[in-house]
């Protein structure tokens, strides 16, 4: 008898994530609807927490926010270990935004003092094991998963999954980007052979944070936790999930847009981000915001 690999495992698993909640999320629409207006988009994000908490009484009141930290070779490793010390010191930007509307924060680290090789020997078992370490990220539970990432480098391995998945071209990069990392995608993009899958070019191409992002999303769907998520890490995650299962990542928002390309690849993969931001912003803290966004919604509930 053959035995699954890792990546038949992880396709296997998908097959198998819940579906949204129809009574929870008809419960708060029918609730919304005694008013006899029509449902704003504001609105709208209360009966689609309801939806994947399975309640009528849908809560933001227990936010986490994770963000995973990492690098690439030839990248500052320097910026996400000092992200990491000033976290941990409730100095980072983020930490100021968590405390003020009493979110949870955690940092997980993947060894972001030891750069990520892209294109190395990385093996399905190894990146497997990352999947498998960014599922840590649903540990402390709640109501709602914010995803994050801090990995210098992590550009070129993100917009080259996507761009495997969606069909996208260099030339419609370069309309938004005039960056380094779009000649490091080429590259990728190049050597990327007509039989590999999303999740081989993951192995060869991503990275730890990417990978985990990809546990992150799975595990939020399997304990029906929705998840608001941010730049290009969790971005290639979601467009590699969506293309291995559509509706895979229903359970998830986008918090903003950090540049005009991410913009454009969300328009694609019909997502809309909850913030008209397109502007870099420190980890985590598009997250925060937009968690705001969320409680506001449950507000006219009441």
């Amino acid at each position: 008898m053959k035995t699954k690999t890792p990546f038949e495992d992880l396709k296997s698993l998908l097959e198998q994530l819940p579906a949204v909640d129809a009574c929870g999320e008809r419960k708060v629409k029918e609730l919304q609807n005694v008013k006899g207006s029509q449902l704003s988009e504001l609105e709208e994000l209360s009966s689609w927490l309801a939806g994947w908490q399975g309640t009528k009484k849908p809560s933001v009141n227990e936010t986490h926010i994770c963000v995973l930290a990492s690098s690439y070779s030839g990248y500052d490793a320097e910026a996400a270990t000092t992200f990491i010390a000033a976290a941990s010191k409730g100095q980072a930007p983020v930490n100021k935004l968590c405390v003020g509307n009493g979110i949870g924060l955690r940092v997980l680290e993947m060894a972001p003092e030891i750069p990520h090789e892209v294109n190395s020997d990385w093996t399905e078992s190894e990146c497997m094991a990352a999947i498998a370490f960014g599922m840590e990220a649903t540990a402390a539970g709640g109501h709602l998963l914010g995803l994050g990432s801090l990995a210098p480098g992590v550009e070129a391995s993100s917009y080259t999954l996507i761009a495997s998945c969606l069909g996208q071209t260099l030339q419609e990069a370069r309309l938004w980007q005039n960056e380094e990392w779009i000649g490091k995608s080429q590259t990728y993009l190049a050597g990327i052979e007509s039989d590999e899958g999303p999740l081989d070019v993951l192995r060869k191409y991503g990275g730890r944070e990417i990978a985990a992002s990809v546990g992150a999303i799975i595990a939020a769907r399997s304990r029906r936790l929705p998840v608001i998520a941010e730049g290009w890490a969790a971005l290639a995650a979601i467009v590699l999930l969506e293309t291995l299962k559509v509706g895979a990542c229903d359970h998830v928002k986008i918090a903003a847009a950090q540049d005009h390309l991410q913009e454009a690849i969300m328009e694609q993969i019909h997502k809309q981000p909850l913030l008209n931001l397109t502007t870099p912003v420190d980890a985590g803290c598009s997250v925060a915001i937009a968690q705001g966004v969320m409680k506001a919604s449950l507000d006219l509930l009441d």
